[in-house]
């Protein structure tokens, strides 16, 4: 069997590490939940979090605005105000209803019109994921669960002999090419979950020494 050497670490149920929109701190707070302060005085993170949430809207105009439904359904705002003003993005064809917005370490704001979400400053703290939020919490629960890694994916098989494991994501395991092309066409949606949950279960979101990027 081939060995799966990556270690999780992180698991996206963990409701500290990856909030709701209602549980993120709000700007310019002393949120000790996420921050702490030194002998100066000075506040700083001591942990890591990200919001995720399933795009339902976008508008470019003059910059990128997506609208975000996070896992309690609520819809929220993530807005760029970084030098490109998000375009990036755009350019890159990336956004899309129905992907995965992933914000690092975000605060609440109130815009001009009152509604709430984030103002993104570093585009290097956001990422969009080519899965819905559901695909990609469903990925999550098999990157945590260590029998998917002893058995053959294709359903009904159950050999654990002389297992390969899928070029893509590296967690789905079978035990010869008839099976893997044969379970490709339920398969393909998912390995790209499994590919974009990986960066974050490899993470320790439990103690800050330096910011994460995308």
């Amino acid at each position: 069997m081939t060995e799966n050497k990556n270690t999780i670490l992180g698991n996206l149920r963990d409701k500290r590490a990856f909030p709701l929109f209602a549980d993120c701190p709000y700007e310019n707070s002393a949120n000790t939940r996420y921050f702490a302060s030194n002998r100066t005085g000075s506040i700083s993170p001591k942990r890591h979090w990200c919001f995720l949430g399933e795009i339902v809207d976008f508008v470019v105009f003059g910059r990128l605005t997506i609208d975000a439904r996070d896992a309690s359904g609520r819809v929220v705002r993530v807005s760029f105000y970084d030098n490109d003003r998000g375009l990036n993005f755009v350019r890159g064809d990336k956004v899309k209803k129905g992907c995965t917005v992933a914000v690092l370490y975000p605060e609440q704001h109130f815009f001009l019109d009152m509604s709430q979400g984030f103002r993104v400053e570093d585009a290097s703290k956001v990422t969009i994921l080519p899965c819905s939020l559901k695909r990609l919490i469903s990925a999550n629960d098999k990157q945590q669960d260590t029998r998917f890694d002893d058995a053959c994916w294709a359903p009904g098989c159950q050999k654990m002999d002389s297992l390969s494991r899928c070029s893509g994501c590296r967690k789905a395991m079978y035990c010869g090419p008839e099976h893997q092309s044969g379970t490709w066409k339920d398969h393909k949606s998912e390995c790209k979950a499994l590919q974009a949950s990986e960066w974050f279960v490899q993470k320790d979101w439990t103690t800050y020494h330096t910011s994460y990027s995308f």
